[in-house]
């Protein structure tokens, strides 16, 4: 008899502590179950040309799957700079450049054919940003969404300059319960020429 009584006393223990151990587990569902995605622009993407308003590049020079598509809305993207994927300084990045003779000009940038943001997990978005915006310019805006839904924004609301100036890493803490692709909105409120936006090194981070 007493060996029964020890025999499930031995079972008794492992099984509390499993049930224990799972709130904890459960509290951290993106590592490692589920991968944390990757944004980045890497290589030397395609679908870089002047005046263009709809176009693709790759991940990078070995991905066939072009996970960033972007398209901008009417005319107006012909000055000097490129607007697409380019690579400056080493550093690959994505620039939106923009001599509108019409204001409110807008630009997006989708990740396509990527693995989404989960609903489950929490995450932090980064990006760095470029930007060149005239004096008689209206601000430059950069909209940051997760499934079409906006989790932040940058913007050169006071702040102007007739060069690239770069505005440093920008951080966002996506809200709870979103899902889907990361976008961003290029937006050009004004119609002077010189307004130039770019983004460089996007990356998610789970936390």
């Amino acid at each position: 008899m007493r060996r029964r009584v020890a025999l499930t006393a031995a079972w008794t223990v492992p099984t509390v502590a499993v049930v224990a151990a799972a709130p904890a587990y459960a509290a951290s569902p993106c590592s490692p179950l589920t991968p944390c995605p990757s944004i980045g622009f890497t290589g030397t993407p395609t679908g870089t040309a002047t005046g263009v308003t709809s176009g693709s590049g790759r991940l990078s020079l070995n991905d066939p799957v072009r996970p960033w598509s972007f398209t901008a809305s009417g005319t107006g993207w012909t000055n000097g700079n490129n607007t697409g994927f380019n690579v400056a300084g080493g550093v690959t990045r994505f620039s939106a450049s923009s001599e509108p003779t019409t204001a409110n000009r807008a630009l997006t940038l989708t990740q396509t054919n990527a693995m989404p943001l989960s609903e489950s997990c929490r995450y932090v978005i980064t990006y760095g940003v470029i930007y060149w915006a005239s004096l008689a310019s209206a601000d430059l805006v950069m909209n940051v969404r997760v499934g079409g839904i906006l989790v932040g924004s940058f913007s050169t609301a006071g702040r102007t300059g007739s060069t690239n100036i770069d505005a440093g890493i920008q951080s966002i803490t996506v809200p709870a319960g979103l899902s889907g692709a990361v976008s961003f909105d290029f937006l050009f409120g004004g119609t002077a020429s010189c307004d130039d936006l770019h983004l460089y090194n996007p990356a998610v981070t789970c936390v």
